[in-house]
């Protein structure tokens, strides 16, 4: 008997990183700004880290081709990447690439006005649903765990309209981990 369990406690990490939806995600995505100034590249790859499992890589690149900023969200696959109506703001929706909290979807926002990428969640709440809508001009309609219902996540989902020209501010900026080897071609 302590073998069996054992064994299925050895296969419990395996079957939690097989999310479906991470397998059905292409290898590169580009999202275009409304006003087609910028394009959202996101790739995704392997790095030979401790735990090896896909991450993705995100640039933001100009009409000319030129990069703006790149970063990574660690050991997260971008699931869903937006632009604001008004082309200021990008919404990243993430998964953990290992399976841990499918429920928490880690949400970023690039910032065109100082090419910055900034965690989202600190701020609107704990996003638990990659699917989002904007509305003009640039608020983001999402899903976020309430938790002052006292209710476990995702038990209590609360839709809130977030405007990201008010709020961006107070987000804490986003830094690719230090030491971050990147790759010479996109």
């Amino acid at each position: 008997m302590k073998r069996c369990l054992v064994a299925i406690a050895c296969l419990l990490p395996q079957v939690a990183a097989a999310d479906p939806l991470l397998d059905r995600l292409p290898a590169r995505r580009t999202v275009s700004s409304p006003d087609s100034a910028l394009t959202a590249i996101c790739v995704q790859t392997r790095q030979p880290w401790s735990h090896p499992e896909n991450i993705s890589l995100v640039y933001m690149r100009d009409s000319r081709g030129g990069i703006l900023a790149r970063t990574t969200f660690g050991e997260r696959i971008v699931v869903r990447a937006r632009w604001s109506p008004d082309s200021r703001y990008c919404v990243f929706t993430t998964a953990n690439a290992q399976g841990h909290s499918p429920w928490h979807q880690h949400s970023y926002v690039f910032c065109r006005s100082d090419r910055s990428f900034r965690y989202m969640d600190e701020v609107v709440g704990a996003v638990i649903e990659h699917e989002f809508t904007f509305e003009p001009p640039a608020i983001a309609v999402i899903t976020i765990h309430d938790f002052s219902s006292g209710l476990s996540a995702p038990e209590a989902p609360k839709q809130v309209r977030v405007d990201l020209r008010q709020v961006t501010s107070k987000m804490e900026r986003h830094h690719a981990p230090r030491g971050f080897q990147w790759p010479k071609t996109i």
